[in-house]
């Protein structure tokens, strides 16, 4: 459960980046404050609202519940998706230019220091072997991240923006 779950948010994390993307990509001008109020108000709704209806699922049913909540909303969006967009061909030849190295430093960085901060305080922060352990994981590999994408001609996350 606990793997299946971390893939969530691996796969979840692009789908706000690219649902903007397909906002400003496919809506006409006239259209796209519509579409990122309606966006805005899908991103908010669904926080706000899934906790109690969670807890009413819980509460009538089971906890197993839970997780077939996102079926129906899952199937409709694909429906639409399936509907709307333009079909094109698979392009895998896109998969040789990712930045392999970005993605996994990143992930190693970012999710070792998440574990520092949320774990940190119970664990009497660096008096703890596995604290100290991932912060020095975090550091070398959050450098080693930003050293990389400032090489890069094609980086995961443009940081000469900043």
């Amino acid at each position: 459960m606990i793997a299946f779950r971390a893939l969530q948010g691996f796969f979840g994390g692009a789908l706000i980046p690219l649902a903007f993307r397909l906002i400003l990509e496919f809506l006409p001008d006239s259209k796209r404050a519509m579409g990122m109020a309606l966006f805005g108000v899908t991103a908010t709704f669904a926080p706000s609202i899934g906790p109690t209806l969670g807890g009413w699922l819980t509460e009538q049913f089971s906890w197993h519940y839970l997780f077939y909540i996102n079926v129906p909303p899952g199937i409709l969006v694909m429906v639409m998706l399936a509907y709307g967009l333009e079909r094109k061909p698979i392009i895998w030849d896109k998969l040789k230019d990712a930045d392999y190295s970005g993605i996994i430093t990143m992930a190693l960085g970012m999710g070792c220091l998440e574990v520092v901060l949320e774990e940190g305080n119970r664990k009497d922060w660096f008096g703890s072997d596995l604290i100290r352990n991932l912060a020095i994981i975090a550091v070398i590999n959050i450098g080693l991240f930003i050293w990389i994408q400032l090489r890069k001609s094609q980086p995961l996350v443009n940081i000469r923006l900043l």
